[in-house]
Parts: C-alpha cells; structure tokens; sequence
C-alpha cells in the first residue's frame, strides 16, 4: 500500500484527474535529486528532450526552490562524502542552517562539540554516525 507522501497524490491528481493543468517543471529547480549526471552514457539527456539539456550538479544554491535528498544523502545521517558535488555541499549545509535557526526560534541551544564535517553547525561531532537532537 506504501506510505502517504504528496508525490504519489500530485502524479495521480494532474496526470489523471487533470491533465490539462500539468505543467512540466525544470527537474534542477523543482524537487531537484542532483542527478550525477544530466546525460546518460549514451549521450541523450536524461531529464527528457530538453534543450539545452540541464546540468542539476552546476545549478546554484539559490535557483533551486526545492530539492530531494536522494543522491546527496539525508542531512541528520551526518554522512559526507569529499566528491559531492557543490550544490550537495550547499544543500547539506543550507539544511542544517536551517534546522539551527528554527531550534534557536524554539530556544533550543545550538550544539557544541568538535565537528566533524563544516557547515554542519555542530550537529555531526566526530565519532557520531547520527545526532538526531530528538
């Protein structure tokens, strides 16, 4: 059955309840996965017949209006790896930039500690795989 998430619903609600509204969306931009590549090996542009083909790895931080951690790897698991791509880097760290000024609105005291990768703000120390803070 699969859990309730809002992808399923808006496929669904605009490719069958209405069709006509659907508007297809700049993958780099909306919900963007960072792609590794924007080409397949064989050359064509794996994001449809687009032209120019988009390249989501050299797309600017502040250009993207929503992004999918799915290639760059979940924030709270504190996992980083030295060939992301830029923009992983920049989502990684805008993400937790954004988690420590909601806590700090909640009055929650930032971590402290020695960090493991920067711009995690203190959230991944060294010799912890996660720190959750729940």
């Amino acid at each position: 059955s699969g859990a309730p998430q809002i992808q399923g619903f808006l496929s669904y609600f605009y490719g069958e309840r209405h069709p006509a509204a659907a508007v297809e969306l700049n993958p780099c931009l909306y919900n963007t996965v960072v792609a590794y590549s924007s080409h397949t090996p064989d050359g064509r542009c794996r994001f449809g017949n687009h032209t120019p083909c988009y390249d989501c790895e050299s797309t600017p931080l502040d250009e993207v209006k929503f992004a999918h951690f799915t290639v760059c790897v979940k924030p709270w698991t504190c996992f980083l790896l030295r060939r992301y791509c830029q923009l992983c880097k920049d989502l990684l760290r805008e993400w937790f930039r954004l988690r420590l000024s909601l806590e700090w609105s909640w009055g929650i005291q930032a971590p402290q500690g020695e960090i493991a990768f920067r711009h995690s703000y203190g959230y991944c120390s060294k010799g912890h795989s996660t720190k959750h803070g729940v």
